[in-house]
């Protein structure tokens, strides 16, 4: 499995590309963990304000074109909780981007911050 890590810092309002990467026996599915405000982190991405973002592009012939937006996301910041009332550390995304049913062989992207600055990590781990 191949990982991204944005490590914990502080990031202005704008882009931090990465890639392009291949991708170590192809990339179906994915998972992004990004981390969030909580009583205990309370200086991690604090304002709802703040937009935080991820945009990542598949290629499936080996990076000789790409498919744009295979995965995309976008949320604010502040201290959110599940249907129970706890607190959520870390916002999850997870999906598929095999297209009709091949793996993705190189993915490109950018990590972005909106009304900035945020602080937060991102990890990204291919499936």
């Amino acid at each position: 499995m191949s990982t991204i890590t944005i490590p914990l810092a502080v990031y202005p309002t704008g882009s931090i590309p990465f890639g392009p990467m291949a991708v170590p026996g192809g990339l179906s599915g994915f998972s992004v963990t990004v981390a969030r405000c909580t009583t205990l982190t309370p200086s991690i991405w604090t304002s709802p304000a703040a937009i935080v973002g991820l945009s990542v592009d598949c290629s499936y012939d080996g990076g000789v074109t790409w498919e744009l937006n295979q995965i995309g996301w976008s949320q604010g910041g502040g201290i959110i909780k599940d249907k129970q009332g706890n607190e959520i550390a870390n916002s999850v995304i997870s999906g598929n981007v095999a297209l009709n049913g091949q793996p993705a062989t190189h993915i490109r992207g950018a990590f972005t911050v909106t009304n900035g600055p945020v602080l937060t990590s991102v990890v990204i781990a291919a499936q």
